[in-house]
């Protein structure tokens, strides 16, 4: 059942996303093919299509193990962990797209959710409150997943999954492993969140504007929503790009005023 979830969860909906835009995130941003990256490269649409089919894809899976498990009533919450866990690594690691997928945690949301929707409310509110204050979409991540390992061992000795010690303690680890996971594909941004570079997403809807001018240059610039592109720039005239990110909008101004 592990392996078959592995299998068929690692089809991601991103996938069909790009071959309707022509457009693949991984060569774009920071080159993940995960829901954070497909916002602020495509824009908010193609950020939560991309953000409710990862999440949901867990939640079918989820579902579908409950209604044809139970004959497997008394571990039927461990065997829906296993395959919570199962959809992250297929989505993390799909084979048909070379194992570069996204970092999981919109699937860790998925069964989070699927889990106890008080655990979700908590870390839904928890993230939004890290992200609204810091910005940081890659802490809030973090913390969430974290959060779920709190959430599964207090339900679990509450006696909310009704198993016996042994197979919570299964529960448990399991647990841990979606932290690890977490942690592992965010480790470049726990790096950067250390050194302070760590990029910050944006949620005025007001662009950022760059003027770039001069005489007979030529520049290459990824154009939100459509790929890459060159930007002629001739004859004195003026050339306006524009970004929803301030990071990208000061890195182009500073290759414009500090060139090689």
């Amino acid at each position: 059942m592990f392996a078959d979830r592995l299998y068929i969860w690692s089809v991601s909906d991103r996938l069909f996303l790009w071959k309707n835009s022509g457009v693949d995130i991984r060569k774009m941003g920071s080159g993940n093919a995960g829901s954070t990256n497909a916002l602020r490269t495509m824009g908010i649409k193609a950020g939560m299509i991309t953000l409710l089919g990862d999440c949901f894809k867990c939640v079918i899976a989820v579902l579908v193990v409950r209604i044809y498990g139970q004959s497997h009533a008394d571990i039927l919450p461990l065997l829906s962990l296993y395959t919570g866990f199962g959809a992250v690594l297929g989505h993390n690691f799909p084979f048909y797209l070379k194992f570069k997928g996204g970092k999981g945690i919109a699937v860790t949301a998925g069964m989070i959710l699927s889990t106890d929707i008080r655990i979700a409310a908590v870390c839904l509110i928890v993230f939004i409150v890290i992200v609204a204050v810091t910005r940081y979409v890659s802490l809030g991540s973090l913390v969430i997943s974290v959060l779920f390992l709190v959430g599964l061992v207090v339900d679990g000795q509450m006696g909310m999954f009704g198993m016996a010690q042994k197979y919570l303690f299964e529960m448990y680890g399991i647990g841990v492993l979606f932290v690890f996971s977490a942690f592992i594909r965010h480790r470049a941004n726990i790096g950067r969140l250390r050194n302070g570079t760590e990029s910050k997403i944006s949620f005025s809807k007001k662009k950022k504007e760059v003027i770039i001018y001069g005489r007979n240059r030529s520049y290459r610039f990824r154009k939100l929503g459509n790929g890459s592109g060159p930007v002629l720039n001739k004859n004195g005239h003026h050339v306006t790009i524009w970004s929803y990110l301030k990071e990208e909008a000061d890195e182009i101004r500073k290759k414009q005023e500090n060139p090689k």
